[in-house]
């Protein structure tokens, strides 16, 4: 079973071993549609229901549910693979989900959030989100319209301000 890049491997099937697959067998096989470059990104992103396991998001940028690559966010049970929920992009041409982040806990619910990246071609370009893993409401969003690809890759960068919270 080869490694999936883009991951941040955590111990899915809680046996102490930090990895996506043990031998050559998958942990679980999570099936997509074939629209909408699904898997473009995979993130593992904290405990989001409260079952002691961590979860998975996977990004499908160009999904065409809300518009031509408006993308999508799907979020999974690390514990089942069963869908947890799903986060359409707000706007044609955005490419929400072609990249995300663990965050650690940004709200104090005592769970982890995460980001998700949305360039955009088109109009508004340059969105990254902010959402809470445990509803999948989302916490705030930055905005960059006149940086081209603003969002494209996102990164947790821990403590930086002292605060503690994750920035």
């Amino acid at each position: 079973c080869p490694s999936i890049p883009n991951i941040s491997q955590s111990d899915s099937d809680a046996d102490g071993v930090g990895d996506l697959c043990e031998g050559n067998s998958p942990i679980m096989t999570i099936l997509g549609t074939q629209q909408g470059d699904f898997g473009t990104r995979v993130e593992v992103i904290g405990d989001a229901n409260g079952d002691g396991r961590e979860d998975i998001a996977i990004g499908a940028p160009g999904d065409d549910q809300a518009g031509t690559d408006a993308g999508r966010v799907f979020v999974y049970s690390g514990a089942t693979a069963s869908q947890l929920y799903e986060l359409p992009g707000q706007a044609a041409q955005t490419l929400f989900g072609i990249s995300l982040s663990r965050l650690g806990d940004i709200n104090g619910d005592l769970s982890e959030d995460f980001a998700a990246g949305a360039p955009g071609t088109g109009v508004p370009p340059g969105f990254v989100y902010i959402i809470s893993s445990q509803s999948g409401a989302e916490l705030s969003n930055v905005s960059r319209a006149t940086n081209f690809g603003f969002g494209l890759a996102v990164a947790a960068m821990g403590l930086v301000d002292g605060d503690g919270v994750p920035d």
